[in-house]
């Protein structure tokens, strides 16, 4: 797992996750970033997949994005569930 970021540290560029066993990486550029209530979020990002048979591209574009807005989140825990005790 590999991470670069820019020259002042400010920003994450990329992110590699690479895997020998399966030759196998993941690469994960952050190409552009907006500003979002104070955080500085991706905007443009791009996902390469490289397998030794295949190369999988895949570009995102956020036109908007939230930040820090209380939702609230619903589950229900099953009714044989116990405790986990440590």
């Amino acid at each position: 797992l590999y991470y670069v970021l820019s020259e002042d540290r400010h920003d994450l560029l990329s992110t590699i996750v690479e895997s020998p066993q399966d030759t196998t990486s993941i690469q994960i550029d952050y190409v552009s970033r907006m500003d979002v209530n104070g955080y500085r979020i991706p905007k443009d990002v791009k996902i390469l997949v490289r397998t030794p048979r295949k190369l999988i591209r895949i570009r995102m574009e956020y036109d908007k994005a939230e930040v820090g807005i209380e939702e609230e989140i619903y589950f229900v825990i099953p009714e044989g569930y116990e405790e986990c005790s440590n």
